[in-house]
Protein backbone atom coordinates (compact mmCIF):
# COMPACT_ATOMS: atom_id res chain seq x y z
CA UNK A 1 0.00 0.00 0.00
CA UNK A 2 1.31 3.35 -0.58
CA UNK A 3 2.70 5.46 2.49
CA UNK A 4 0.73 8.56 1.70
CA UNK A 5 -2.75 6.68 1.49
CA UNK A 6 -1.59 5.07 4.93
CA UNK A 7 -0.24 7.86 6.40
CA UNK A 8 -3.92 9.65 7.19
CA UNK A 9 -4.89 7.10 8.96
CA UNK A 10 -2.06 6.82 11.30
CA UNK A 11 -2.38 11.07 11.44
CA UNK A 12 -5.92 10.45 13.09
CA UNK A 13 -5.47 7.20 15.01
CA UNK A 14 -2.39 9.21 16.76
CA UNK A 15 -4.95 11.87 18.01
CA UNK A 16 -7.50 10.13 18.90
CA UNK A 17 -5.11 7.17 21.37
CA UNK A 18 -3.02 10.60 22.16
CA UNK A 19 -6.58 11.59 23.61
CA UNK A 20 -7.78 8.23 25.25
CA UNK A 21 -10.48 7.83 22.67
CA UNK A 22 -11.55 3.57 22.07
CA UNK A 23 -11.96 3.23 18.51
CA UNK A 24 -11.48 0.66 15.60
CA UNK A 25 -11.06 0.07 11.76
CA UNK A 26 -13.73 -1.38 9.88
CA UNK A 27 -15.02 -1.44 6.32
CA UNK A 28 -12.39 -1.88 3.76
CA UNK A 29 -9.34 -1.12 5.98
CA UNK A 30 -10.87 -4.21 8.02
CA UNK A 31 -10.79 -6.32 4.59
CA UNK A 32 -7.40 -5.26 3.87
CA UNK A 33 -5.87 -5.72 7.64
CA UNK A 34 -7.19 -9.51 7.28
CA UNK A 35 -5.83 -9.64 4.13
CA UNK A 36 -9.15 -10.12 2.21
CA UNK A 37 -8.32 -7.32 -0.21
CA UNK A 38 -5.47 -4.83 -1.79
CA UNK A 39 -7.33 -1.75 -1.93
CA UNK A 40 -8.95 0.57 0.71
CA UNK A 41 -10.73 3.33 -0.91
CA UNK A 42 -11.24 5.32 2.51
CA UNK A 43 -10.21 4.61 6.04
CA UNK A 44 -13.86 3.83 8.40
CA UNK A 45 -12.90 4.66 12.11
CA UNK A 46 -15.77 3.73 14.92
CA UNK A 47 -16.46 5.32 17.85
CA UNK A 48 -18.43 5.36 20.29
CA UNK A 49 -17.15 8.98 21.82
CA UNK A 50 -18.98 12.32 21.35
CA UNK A 51 -18.64 14.17 18.18
CA UNK A 52 -16.66 17.02 20.53
CA UNK A 53 -14.60 14.73 22.23
CA UNK A 54 -13.51 13.32 18.70
CA UNK A 55 -13.36 16.72 16.76
CA UNK A 56 -11.01 18.60 20.35
CA UNK A 57 -8.82 15.51 20.11
CA UNK A 58 -7.97 16.15 15.84
CA UNK A 59 -7.30 19.94 16.56
CA UNK A 60 -5.92 21.36 14.91
CA UNK A 61 -6.75 19.21 11.87
CA UNK A 62 -10.20 20.42 10.41
CA UNK A 63 -12.80 17.35 10.13
CA UNK A 64 -15.93 18.12 8.16
CA UNK A 65 -19.28 16.45 9.02
CA UNK A 66 -21.69 14.92 6.55
CA UNK A 67 -24.91 17.08 5.73
CA UNK A 68 -28.60 15.17 5.78
CA UNK A 69 -27.97 12.58 2.64
CA UNK A 70 -31.56 11.77 3.08
CA UNK A 71 -30.11 7.74 2.96
CA UNK A 72 -32.46 6.22 6.33
CA UNK A 73 -30.42 3.10 6.20
CA UNK A 74 -27.61 4.50 8.29
CA UNK A 75 -28.88 5.85 11.69
CA UNK A 76 -24.93 6.59 13.09
CA UNK A 77 -24.83 9.48 15.85
CA UNK A 78 -22.75 11.36 13.26
CA UNK A 79 -19.72 11.19 10.33
CA UNK A 80 -16.85 13.09 9.98
CA UNK A 81 -14.50 13.37 7.30
CA UNK A 82 -10.83 14.47 7.48
CA UNK A 83 -8.80 14.59 4.29
CA UNK A 84 -4.54 14.50 3.96
CA UNK A 85 -3.08 14.19 0.80
CA UNK A 86 -5.90 12.98 -0.83
CA UNK A 87 -6.94 10.09 0.83
CA UNK A 88 -9.95 10.30 3.24
CA UNK A 89 -11.27 9.12 6.98
CA UNK A 90 -14.12 8.75 7.88
CA UNK A 91 -14.78 8.73 11.49
CA UNK A 92 -18.16 7.12 12.35
CA UNK A 93 -20.16 7.78 15.94
CA UNK A 94 -22.22 5.14 17.12
CA UNK A 95 -22.20 3.27 14.05
CA UNK A 96 -25.70 2.32 13.70
CA UNK A 97 -28.29 0.63 10.60
CA UNK A 98 -31.58 -0.07 10.66
CA UNK A 99 -32.63 -3.45 9.53
CA UNK A 100 -36.35 -4.20 8.71
CA UNK A 101 -36.79 -5.28 12.75
CA UNK A 102 -35.52 -2.02 13.75
CA UNK A 103 -32.35 -0.23 14.75
CA UNK A 104 -29.06 -2.38 14.83
CA UNK A 105 -25.94 -1.02 16.52
CA UNK A 106 -22.73 -1.95 15.15
CA UNK A 107 -20.03 -2.34 17.98
CA UNK A 108 -16.77 -0.13 17.74
CA UNK A 109 -14.61 -2.90 19.80
CA UNK A 110 -11.30 -3.75 18.31
CA UNK A 111 -11.06 -7.23 18.11
CA UNK A 112 -7.06 -7.32 17.09
CA UNK A 113 -4.30 -4.98 16.08
CA UNK A 114 -2.50 -4.14 12.38
CA UNK A 115 0.12 -1.89 12.30
CA UNK A 116 -0.69 -0.57 16.30
CA UNK A 117 -4.10 0.20 15.04
CA UNK A 118 -6.91 -1.38 16.60
CA UNK A 119 -9.40 -3.21 14.16
CA UNK A 120 -12.82 -4.13 14.38
CA UNK A 121 -14.79 -7.19 14.87
CA UNK A 122 -15.38 -9.32 11.55
CA UNK A 123 -18.25 -10.70 12.91
CA UNK A 124 -19.89 -7.10 13.26
CA UNK A 125 -18.72 -6.19 9.62
CA UNK A 126 -20.45 -8.73 8.23
CA UNK A 127 -23.67 -7.55 9.75
CA UNK A 128 -23.35 -4.46 8.74
CA UNK A 129 -22.64 -5.50 5.11
CA UNK A 130 -25.23 -7.49 5.19
CA UNK A 131 -27.62 -4.52 5.87
CA UNK A 132 -25.40 -2.33 3.84
CA UNK A 133 -26.68 -4.91 0.60
CA UNK A 134 -22.57 -5.34 0.15
CA UNK A 135 -23.05 -8.62 -0.97
CA UNK A 136 -19.66 -9.51 -1.89
CA UNK A 137 -17.81 -8.18 1.01
CA UNK A 138 -20.24 -9.72 3.33
CA UNK A 139 -19.48 -13.09 1.51
CA UNK A 140 -15.23 -12.70 2.30
CA UNK A 141 -16.19 -11.88 5.97
CA UNK A 142 -18.14 -15.15 5.94
CA UNK A 143 -15.61 -17.03 4.79
CA UNK A 144 -13.07 -15.68 6.49
CA UNK A 145 -15.29 -16.72 9.56
CA UNK A 146 -15.71 -20.37 8.28
CA UNK A 147 -12.02 -20.94 7.81
CA UNK A 148 -11.09 -18.71 11.54
CA UNK A 149 -14.06 -19.34 13.78
CA UNK A 150 -15.85 -16.47 14.81
CA UNK A 151 -16.04 -14.93 18.58
CA UNK A 152 -19.03 -16.47 20.70
CA UNK A 153 -18.79 -13.51 22.79
CA UNK A 154 -19.31 -10.79 20.27
CA UNK A 155 -21.92 -13.45 18.12
CA UNK A 156 -23.81 -13.30 21.46
CA UNK A 157 -23.87 -8.97 21.28
CA UNK A 158 -24.61 -9.16 17.80
CA UNK A 159 -27.99 -11.08 18.06
CA UNK A 160 -28.89 -9.10 20.82
CA UNK A 161 -29.52 -6.29 18.24
CA UNK A 162 -32.75 -6.13 15.94
CA UNK A 163 -30.91 -8.32 13.03
CA UNK A 164 -33.61 -8.97 10.94
CA UNK A 165 -34.80 -12.61 8.47
CA UNK A 166 -31.37 -11.52 5.58
CA UNK A 167 -28.70 -11.92 8.77
CA UNK A 168 -31.18 -14.73 10.45
CA UNK A 169 -30.82 -16.70 8.10
CA UNK A 170 -26.75 -16.56 8.29
CA UNK A 171 -25.54 -19.54 10.19
CA UNK A 172 -23.59 -17.28 12.53
CA UNK A 173 -27.21 -15.53 13.11
CA UNK A 174 -29.64 -18.57 13.50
Amino acid sequence: MDQQKIDALFTVASKLKANQIAFSLGGSGLLYALGLTETVNDWDIMTNANKNAVTQALFPIKAFEEGQTGDHLFTSSYKLFVEKNGQEVEIIGGFALRSEAGICHIPADAAFHWQGIPVGSPEAWLVAYVLMGREKKAAMLESYLQMHGANPAMLERLKQQPLGDKLKAIKWFA
